[in-house]
């Protein structure tokens, strides 16, 4: 190491051992609430959860022997000499039918910030129905024995050793593998819960008169069959048994407790995860050499799990849930004696959010701690969630790290703990608060459905009157979800920029002028709205404006049909819609159903966002529902009427098909987009395909499309995907492999659009032809839905059959929820 470099670490191992101070935490506290209620949609509480189903898997982890090894910066990352026992990535996968959770545990000493993403993003790129990321629980054992070498930057150098980039990417690949092949390991299953107090085996290391938690948790799942598939033990104790002379890798006492349970039943994979053991450690039996301590510990714990659980009631039935985000931290001053470090000095060493969750297993709710956390913060935290009823387990060392979280009383002191708290003495309470909140939001959900302004498992908003006070009351009401919707797109947006000096500036003012030049074709109503919007949530009127810019700057793709008459089993109409957008850019956390009465104008019902006043998918309350298709084409322009304000014009104005034909016809267009609209009432469905001059009508069983090679007529039916069935439209088409320089139009045949979203599509309506019902339509948008489809709705008047995304998992793979359109219209606000 270089000497310049030397001096840098050097600097910054006594800046953070030198303690910390914290701006006050009220702004903090006061975020935590607004943040929780955001996550809310997220869950999915089942009022009758379906049969369990679990799987498991365990992958070895071991680096190669001379690799460095992590935990002790006295030890300073040196190189290992030997193996004493094996160190594995261990996995279960649970689910209810409706939610899925995994849980891995690693041997490692910490989750560094990013890793939990990059998991999470090999997970999806494996899994048929991909995780969000509250969906997964990553835990580090806390082993002081296992290896370093994957821990960037100056403190994770001191500590485990020079930066191995290719270490730390078989890490992250041993943790995703073993999740996958536990979620490929799914079969029905029991789960038992069970608890029994050890204090004999640890001590407070800070306090010999301290608080401990004594309490050691088992859970298990069993096959339906009786045979073993996973245990998980939680237990707080820092697992240095292994001193920092040790030069071997091992998993500690943690690895042995593990160990000892797979041996004795043959199948089983046994996890560890350790709790709140910030100043907990193993008690040293006097006598004893370090690696029998290791030995005996692990029996210990082994033992006692095994005899709570021999008698602890299994079901075969329990909920499963999870929800969780990332929290911004409180910031961080470091002290370097006398000397305040300005938190813009050490923030690019010291994380500003981490990711917080819980995931909850009917009564037994498993906290996530993404630090070293103090017992005594653990045990109010256990003893809030008992006062609800809950079994609280906090599970530490998971997803992120963000240093100690101490009590403030502890952090005044010169304790290795107080220095580590790189958040100071806020962070408890900030912590206290995210977890008891993040229950809290569960329990309102199980007991009364999901959160007191929804309505059977969305948050319904409900707005009437002139616009302006429509706008005001979806503001004022809905504040913190309008915030952080708008915040989002606004942050997805900016990351896809690149970097470079006035960066933010720039796309803000290019943006704006973007939503300016379609401002004098957006109808003055609903200028009115967003202002009272603005005023409502207090967001600026400017980053309303620029969100609604979005739809016609951003590629949706999508596929729509509608069914009725002889196609369906009792002949009522049918309408698919799904929306296929980037559900990477987590807009799904912020749907709602809006329900509006206008002044001027018929009431409607759509799935859209807090936040945008637009529709893109929806219906009218005398059955008339509108979706549509983006279709990329080189005969645009901005200066036109935003397509989601085109379809709220359409469900407000049309009572019959050929208005809202009209009403498209006539509008000042911008993009291509493709129609479906239909009607429940008189049994009909017409598409439109529509660039910025063109608009081509078809009305489902004419014969427009009869000279198109690659269309597929069915009577009672129509399909549109982005390729055009009109030669005039396909011409000027960008989308489905058309290439518009050139004289006529490409086939779209062999494109993914085509082949699955149209053709597919048609298929499977002509293969249950005459006995289409919802089941079937939902079916067959499951069977079309890319990865990036957020929104799937089936229109079968009067009932409304949705599903959202959730995380990375499409909404089509989600539950469809029922709603009653005529109650939907009869909400007061």
């Amino acid at each position: 190491m270089t000497t310049p470099r030397r001096l840098a670490v050097l600097l910054l191992a006594l800046t953070l051992l030198s303690g910390c101070a914290t701006l006050p935490s009220q702004p903090m506290l006061a975020a935590v609430t607004p943040t929780v209620r955001a996550l809310a949609p997220q869950l999915r509480v089942a009022s009758s959860p379906g049969p369990l189903t679990a799987g498991a898997a365990r992958v070895e982890i071991t680096p190669a022997i001379g690799a460095s090894l992590a935990g002790y910066s006295r030890r300073a990352g040196k190189p290992s000499t030997g193996i004493h026992d094996p160190l594995y990535a261990r996995a279960v996968a649970v689910s209810d039918g409706d939610d899925l959770v995994l849980i891995i545990s690693a041997d490692l000493l910490i989750i560094p910030p990013g890793f939990h993403e990059e998991v999470v993003r090999q997970l999806n790129a494996a899994l048929a129905a991909p995780l969000g990321p509250e969906d997964l629980l990553l835990a580090a054992t806390h082993t002081h024995s296992g290896p370093g070498g994957y821990l960037p930057g100056p403190l994770g150098q001191m500590t485990a050793g020079a930066y191995r980039p290719a270490l730390r990417a078989r890490l992250v690949a041993a943790c995703a593998e073993a999740g996958a092949a536990a979620v490929g390991a799914l079969r029905p299953a029991t789960f038992a819960a069970a608890r029994v107090a050890r204090p004999d085996l640890l001590e407070n290391r800070v306090d010999p008169a301290g608080p401990v938690d004594p309490e050691l948790t088992a859970l298990a799942f069993t096959g339906a069959d009786g045979r073993p598939i996973a245990m998980l033990l939680n237990y707080a104790a820092h697992p240095t048994l292994l001193s920092s002379k040790n030069r071997l890798f091992s998993a500690d006492f943690p690895g042995a407790a593990c160990r000892l349970l797979e041996q004795r039943q043959p199948g089983l994979v046994a996890l560890f995860t350790n709790g709140a053991a910030g100043d907990l450690r193993p008690q040293h039996v006097g006598g004893r050499h370090n690696v029998e301590l290791v030995e005996h510990l692990g029996a210990a714990l082994a033992d006692s799990a095994a005899a709570a659980l021999a008698t602890a009631r299994r079901r075969d039935r329990v909920e499963v849930a999870s929800i969780g985000g990332a929290f911004p931290l409180p910031p961080t001053r470091v002290a370097l004696g006398p000397v305040k470090v300005p938190h813009w000095l050490i923030t690019r060493w010291l994380p500003e959010e981490a990711l917080f969750t819980v995931v909850t297993f009917g009564d037994v709710a498993l906290v996530s701690a993404p630090a070293d956390a103090a017992s005594e913060i653990g045990l109010r935290i256990k003893r809030a969630l008992a006062a609800r009823g809950l079994t609280g387990v906090i599970v530490g060392y998971a997803n992120d790290y963000l240093g100690y979280i101490v009590p403030a009383a502890l952090y005044q002191t010169d304790a290795y703990e107080a220095k580590m708290g790189w958040h100071g003495p806020t962070m408890e309470t900030v912590y206290e608060a995210i977890a008891v909140g993040l229950t809290e939001e569960y329990l309102r959900q199980r007991a009364n459905g999901p959160a007191e302004e929804t309505f059977t498992g969305l948050p319904v908003v409900v707005l009437r009157g002139e616009p302006y006070a429509m706008g005001y009351t979806h503001g004022r009401r809905w504040r913190a979800q309008v915030q952080a919707s708008v915040a989002n797109l606004m942050a997805f947006v900016e990351s896809k920029v690149p970097n470079f000096p006035w960066r933010m500036t720039f796309i803000r003012w290019r943006w704006s002028a973007v939503y300016a030049t379609m401002r004098p074709f957006i109808p003055q109503d609903y200028l009115d709205e967003l202002r009272g919007l603005a005023d409502g949530s207090g967001v600026p009127l400017a980053d309303l404006e620029r969100v609604h810019a979005l739809p016609e700057l951003a590629a949706v793709w999508c596929t729509n049909s509608a069914v009725f008459g002889r196609a369906t089993k009792d002949g009522r109409l049918l309408h698919l819609r799904n929306l296929d957008w980037a559900i990477h850019s987590d807009v799904q956390r912020h749907t709602a159903i809006f329900v509006r009465h206008p002044a001027r104008g018929r009431a409607s019902v759509s799935l859209s966002y807090f936040g945008f006043i637009g529709a893109l998918s929806g219906i009218n309350e005398v059955g008339i529902s509108v979706g549509q298709v983006g279709a990329n084409s080189i005969d645009q322009t901005l200066r036109g009427m935003p397509m989601p304000f085109l379809l709220r014009r359409v469900l407000e104005q049309a009572g019959d098909l050929p208005t809202a034909a009209a009403l498209v016809q006539t509008a000042p267009r911008t993009a291509g987009f493709h129609y479906i609209f239909a009607d429940a009432l008189r049994k009909q469905a017409v598409a439109l395909e529509t660039t910025r001059r063109h608009c081509a009508v078809f009305w489902a069983g004419d014969e427009a499309a009869k000279d198109v090679p690659y269309a597929v007529r069915i009577p009672h039916a129509i399909v549109r995907a982005d390729p055009a069935l009109d030669p005039t439209v396909r011409e000027v088409q960008r989308c489905s492999g058309n290439r518009p320089d050139r004289p006529g139009s490409e086939s779209p045949v062999g494109k993914k659009a085509y082949e699955v979203r149209y053709r597919r599509h048609a298929l499977l309506i002509q293969e249950q032809y005459g006995h289409l019902d919802v089941e079937g339509m939902i079916a067959i948008a499951r069977a079309v839905a890319p990865p990036s489809n957020v929104q799937s709705i089936v229109f079968a008047y009067p009932d409304l059959w949705v599903a959202t995304a959730h995380g990375a998992i499409p909404a089509a793979e989600r539950t469809y929820l029922h709603y009653d359109l005529k109650q939907l219209f009869a909400l007061e606000e």
